[in-house]
């Protein structure tokens, strides 16, 4: 009788199925280590170190909401221009050439690329029977 196999794989398991516990344990242990150098420094003028803590923490939630508010505008400008931008974006043209030539534009372009500067207000491809 072999030996189960999966074993090894324990570990990996593990881990997959504990990252809702280990993700904010293992983000507040990298944010405590980053905050350290400054909570030893108000430390060094004589604030007690809860209270340096304390503030470093305050400050950081702070300053991420306030950057945060500023940034709304921008981002929001990004959310909307974004599904935009994704349906602008054309597939090079020798892949579609070889892989999708019903895809092709119905009009030949001012040069460069035919796929990537389609004509204004042509909407209509051509359709290739039998590809």
């Amino acid at each position: 009788m072999q030996p189960h196999r999966w074993w090894p794989y324990f570990p990996l398991l593990f881990c997959f199925y504990a990252q809702d516990l280990f993700t904010p344990i293992i983000l507040s242990v990298l944010i405590a280590y980053a905050a350290n150098p400054l909570v030893a420094a108000i430390e060094a003028i004589r604030i007690p170190r809860a209270f340096a803590a304390l503030l470093v923490v305050f400050t950081l939630v702070f300053g991420v909401g306030f950057g945060a508010y500023v940034l709304r505008n921008q981002a929001n400008v990004v959310l909307q221009t974004l599904p935009t931008l994704v349906s602008a974006q054309k597939p090079h043209s020798r892949m579609v050439d070889r892989r999708w030539p019903w895809l092709l534009p119905e009009f030949p372009t001012s040069g460069g690329c035919h796929c990537c500067d389609p004509p204004r207000g042509s909407e209509e491809f051509r359709y290739i029977p039998g590809s």
